[in-house]
């Protein structure tokens, strides 16, 4: 028997229904899944994202042990003087801690570093010697050209010094590096006599005749300025540190 018009288009609806109905089924189970991906793949960034906080803050840690009052008597220098490798202990650490939060590796090493000598520790396995005077001329002068003199190949091949390779830089306080570039390059220091930048000034020419580079190949910003590592500021400078911390984590778990 042929079948009526009306039954074959109740028929052909029927089937274009249930096709529908199970594109709206496939469809939603693939959103479920998705979403669920989504949500574990979420818990998991977070969970990366604490445990690289956690391992950052191992560093902010170590720093803060080696300043502690209880270890202060283990740091080298007498009282006015013990800045000067609590900036290294400083520059390793918070540079790490930077790293590790980014799921990165650590770059610093001071732990096998001797703590004498040419080297101070290295960066990207860059070995750097670090000088913080309480002047910029005094770091300049009696820090980073006192060292060239004791080690003259210092900035240009380091391999007497455990480098092969590597052509050894200096790390100053920040601010005094952006004193003595702006002298460099002929700027003027409000409150600084005349004379005393043109002395700068010649000494810097000396540093790059001595190396053969311009002065900011050789001479780098440290992360600190000299007022930053004292004995009674550098705990609030690593609360600073570890506050930046903790807000590039809080961006990353959002």
């Amino acid at each position: 028997m042929k079948e009526s018009p009306k039954n074959s288009g109740a028929l052909e609806g029927q089937l274009t229904a249930a096709y529908v109905l199970n594109g709206l089924l496939e469809k939603a189970k693939e959103q479920s899944a998705a979403e669920n991906l989504a949500h574990k793949t979420a818990a998991q960034d977070a969970q990366n994202a604490y445990e690289a906080f956690n391992n950052a803050m191992k560093h902010i840690e170590k720093a803060r042990d080696f300043v502690s009052p209880t270890n202060l008597h283990n740091v080298l220098g007498s009282g006015p003087t013990k800045h000067g490798e609590i900036a290294e202990q400083v520059e390793v650490c918070v540079t790490n801690a930077r790293q590790v939060i980014r799921k990165l590796p650590e770059i610093a090493n001071i732990d096998n570093v001797p703590r004498t000598g040419a080297v101070d520790y290295d960066i990207n396995g860059i070995p750097i010697q670090s000088k913080f005077y309480n002047n910029a001329e005094r770091t300049l002068e009696q820090g980073v050209l006192e060292h060239l003199s004791k080690y003259p190949n210092f900035a240009s091949d380091a391999n007497l010094y455990g480098y092969p390779d590597k052509a050894g830089i200096y790390h100053i306080p920040k601010d005094q590096y952006e004193t003595l570039l702006q002298i460099k390059n002929g700027g003027y220091i409000e409150g600084l006599r005349g004379t005393t930048q043109e002395k700068i000034r010649n000494s810097i020419l000396s540093l790059e005749e001595r190396t053969g580079k311009d002065f900011s190949e050789v001479v780098r910003p440290s992360i600190s300025k000299y007022s930053e590592v004292q004995i009674n500021t550098v705990e609030k400078n690593l609360d600073g540190h570890e506050e930046s911390l903790k807000e590039y984590n809080k961006n990353e778990i959002k």
